[in-house]
């Protein structure tokens, strides 16, 4: 596929290529006649010598025994002491406040804004952590597959990606407060449920950025509920154009971990072999154990993991963030 060259620090208007099926700032609203739609922040921080990770996931899903809702997810970890808490509330669309424009508002934390001016905060359930984040300067957009939109479980998903967000704030953790400033990778994603029911989604996802200025959004997705996965990478590169690569639908993924809570297995370690760019990620989660659990639906656990990039690039030393989401039950 061409290339599509993106003016540096615009959230859409390629130059050239096909160009996106979607604009990054318009698109970042409520969709009320989509089924599910997904808000995902993700960042990691040096502070003092400790390694702070947080997630801040909304989302917009219909439930049984609920209707239309609306799911907040918060997750903290401190990757040097290798504390980890993630909780999330859910509730009926209707009981919640979602504005006009871009502003929800749940029990335990609110997002609002537009895509270069949004203000969010968190709190952990147990009141043992909290984020309050500015989140500004959208750069580059990774559009998914190229153009924003392909198939997936049989499903026609729209996704664009954000990689480098200029992030400012507090994350606390057992009343420490952490002052952190870098960036934030965003990603937003929506569509039609319908066909699936939650119960039988099932894919493996990786955002993540690399310290020679890459940033790939690596998705392995069947067709259809069970069939065989297929797998790509979107790759953003350091110099703003984008690019779709063919990757091994394994992920190179390898170990378990099972949970004690849901009995769900994961797998623990990828290597992302991409011969296209002469490289092999090796992506590992710190800590391992960061299973969402969603006590009032327990259909919307999933993993989430906070990882660590190391490996070649182009056939030299490369290190790197990112996170790691598994939907589905992956015994």
């Amino acid at each position: 596929m061409p290339s599509a060259e993106m003016t540096p620090q615009s959230p859409s208007l390629p130059l050239d290529g096909p160009g996106p099926l979607l604009d990054a700032a318009t698109d970042l609203v409520w969709k009320p006649d989509y089924e599910n739609d997904s808000w995902f922040y993700f960042g990691q921080y040096e502070v003092n010598g400790e390694t702070i990770n947080y997630l801040f996931h909304a989302m917009i899903i219909p439930l049984p025994e609920i209707g239309d809702a609306v799911q907040l997810i918060v997750a903290i970890s401190n990757e040097t002491t290798g504390w980890y808490k993630a909780d999330d509330r859910i509730m009926p669309l209707s009981k919640a406040e979602v504005k006009e424009g871009f502003d929800i508002k749940m029990p335990n934390g609110f997002i609002r804004g537009t895509l270069g001016n949004i203000d969010l905060e968190a709190t952990l359930g147990d009141g043992s952590g909290k984020i309050a984040l500015h989140i500004a300067a959208p750069g580059p957009v990774i559009y998914n597959a190229g153009v924003g939109e392909f198939t997936g479980m049989d499903m026609h998903i729209h996704q664009y990606s954000i990689p480098r967000l200029a992030t400012s704030g507090t994350i606390e953790i057992e009343g420490k407060s952490y002052e952190v400033e870098g960036t934030s990778w965003f990603d937003r994603q929506w569509q039609l449920l319908s066909k699936v029911p939650v119960s039988k989604l099932k894919w493996s996802w990786i955002g993540m950025t690399l310290d020679t200025g890459e940033a790939l959004s690596v998705w392995s997705c069947p067709m259809q509920p069970g069939g065989s996965p297929r797998a790509w990478a979107t790759l953003l590169k350091a110099d703003g154009t984008q690019m779709v690569i063919p990757v091994d639908p394994t992920l190179g993924a390898t170990g378990e971990w099972k949970s004690d809570v849901t009995n769900y297995r994961y797998p623990t370690h990828w290597t992302v072999r991409i011969p296209e760019m002469d490289a092999v990620l090796d992506v590992a989660p710190r800590p391992l154990k960061q299973e969402v659990v969603s006590k009032e639906a327990p259909v919307l656990s999933k993993y989430e993991g906070a990882s660590r990039v190391t490996g070649t690039w182009q056939g030299k030393s490369v290190t790197g963030f990112g996170y790691v989401e598994l939907v589905g039950n992956w015994s």
